[in-house]
């Protein structure tokens, strides 16, 4: 395993985690704004 190769599995794994986190927050901003 290469050291690129670690490095875009580790980023693709952090922007998976990241855009879930996001639109978390995004649809209970949602739901907040609707009540």
């Amino acid at each position: 395993m290469t050291l690129a190769g670690c490095a875009g599995r580790t980023g693709g794994a952090a922007i998976v985690v990241l855009s879930a986190r996001v639109r978390e927050r995004a649809e209970q901003e949602v739901v907040t704004w609707l009540r």
